[in-house]
């Protein structure tokens, strides 16, 4: 039961991560997008972001393991570490870095109710992995399978098989992947979900529901042999074996904790909040005032996301007088297209006549990222 646990995380998360590859390539319909927290609360989703609180509620941050696709993809890296005889990564507890965590959602919040979906994008998970997948590993992709094609046609295997057409992003957008593909990559290397537990935006906002989570990781100390090897495994350095404690605000739902408990003292069960003291040893305990200020946060975030005030920074945004670029077909106007916009690439990624670029200054500090119609190469198509 505690491998199928793991091993069925494990799956379901793979399937989900590889449709999310090819909805950006094209190949799959773009409905798993819409299950992403930033995307749902931009475009006022109540029924998936209620899902998703309920959830997290029930079972804790299974979103982070299970339906975030960078949080995948870093598991996937951690895999690969794990698998070098000289980087069996040992991991400790470490305590959490709760004011670096919520000064960076107040400041996710505060971008939301002026409407700076572009600052938000930076920060943002899925806007990250959409901007690494096509500006960043599109590009080397399409020129490898144009090689594949090649070396198809020569011999004659698959005939239907045909060469994509290579489109370069701009310099600035590939600089940016590249950017972050290298820092997340070392990050999930060495430290697991360093990103995920400590800079993650929605890391921290469903790790505050989930500690009141009803089902959550569970040490039992009449069973514990306190030998660590939940803690050593625990790629989100949020086990203390040394009190029993278990940080479910960072946990992400993994299993791997429960599958290589030797006694089976640690368990995904339900049970009733346990009542910390103020301060444990670890320094990890809070307080009911620390609660109900990182509750708010969180709470605060969630509804200025649902409701956000209009644009207070127009010159900023781009949406002020002068010449723009132009925008989407469907972007309504300037305002409600900076607003809405996550700049995860994935119309960019789409768009069958390669018209639509990733700006860099074109309409404003703050839209960078965001798309807009480049007719240089191209036209659009709009059918």
């Amino acid at each position: 039961m505690r491998n199928m646990l793991q091993r069925g995380r494990i799956v379901l998360s793979w399937l989900l991560m590889g449709a999310m590859v090819l909805t950006f390539a094209g190949i799959v319909a773009p409905v798993l997008p819409q299950w992403q927290v930033l995307p749902a609360l931009l475009a006022g989703n109540l029924l998936v972001i209620a899902v998703i609180i309920v959830l997290t509620l029930l079972l804790g941050r299974i979103y982070c393991s299970v339906l975030c696709p960078l949080g995948i993809s870093q598991d996937f890296v951690f895999w690969l570490a794990k698998r070098r005889k000289k980087n069996r990564r040992k991991f400790t507890f470490r305590r959490e870095r709760r004011i670096v965590r919520y000064s960076i959602l107040m400041l996710t919040g505060l971008a939301f109710l002026a409407g700076l979906s572009g600052f938000v994008g930076l920060v943002d998970p899925y806007s990250i992995f959409g901007r690494i997948v096509h500006d960043g590993l599109g590009l080397p992709v399409a020129y490898g399978w144009n090689a594949l094609v090649g070396v198809n046609e020569s011999h004659g295997w698959i005939p239907v098989l045909s060469k994509t057409d290579i489109l370069w992003p701009p310099l600035a957008a590939m600089a940016l992947a590249g950017v972050y593909f290298v820092v997340l990559t070392v990050l999930a290397w060495r430290y697991g979900r360093a990103y995920c537990h400590t800079v993650c935006p929605v890391g921290t906002l469903l790790g505050t529901l989930s500690r009141f989570s009803l089902f959550r990781p569970v040490i039992d100390g009449s069973r514990c042999i306190h030998c660590g090897a939940c803690e050593k495994t625990c790629r989100s350095s949020c086990i203390d074996v040394a009190h029993g404690f278990v940080d479910t605000s960072r946990c992400v739902d993994c299993f791997d904790c429960v599958a290589v408990c030797p006694k089976g003292a640690l368990t995904f069960s339900r049970t009733l909040p346990v009542k910390l003291p103020e301060k444990t040893l670890s320094g990890e305990g809070i307080s009911r005032r620390e609660m109900l200020v990182a509750t708010t946060v969180a709470a605060g975030t969630i509804a200025a996301g649902l409701a956000r005030s209009q644009t207070v920074v127009p010159a900023l945004m781009g949406t002020g007088k002068g010449k723009k670029k132009i925008l989407p077909p469907g972007a309504v106007s300037a305002d409600a297209f900076a607003q809405r916009c996550t700049a995860c690439h994935l119309c960019v990624s789409r768009c069958p006549s390669g018209v639509l670029v990733p700006a860099v200054l074109e309409n404003g500090a703050l839209q960078m990222g965001q798309p807009y119609m480049d007719f240089s190469k191209g036209y659009c198509v709009y059918n």
